[in-house]
């Protein structure tokens, strides 16, 4: 019983976690996590969330949310990577000091 809660508790803040991103995402390209008029009860907590955590501040000035240096870290820190590949490269010889003709000089 306690590990259905544990893994149903886990799946929440997974979900509340991959809103927080996708609203991070949204201030970045928008300006705004949601639609401009909403007043949805999860607009007033996730715009809480993002003053309380420091994660973006709004800006009189041009009446939009800025990311701050943490949201973006946090932002960048979920984004998906594909897997990427390590190459070796190999030494070239070191260019020999000779001449044409093969004398040292």
């Amino acid at each position: 019983m306690t590990q259905t809660v544990w893994k149903s508790i886990e799946e929440q803040e997974a979900k509340i976690e991959a809103d927080l991103i996708k609203a991070l995402d949204n201030i970045e390209r928008t300006g705004h996590f949601s639609t401009k008029g909403d007043n949805s009860p999860a607009a007033y907590v996730m715009r809480h969330r993002l003053g309380v955590e420091l994660l973006a501040y709004w800006d009189l000035d041009h009446e939009r949310f800025f990311l701050t240096s943490l949201g973006l870290q946090r932002r960048l820190k979920h984004r998906n990577r594909e897997p990427s590949r390590v190459l070796s490269f190999r030494r070239l010889p070191r260019p020999s000091t000779e001449k044409a003709t093969g004398t040292r000089g």
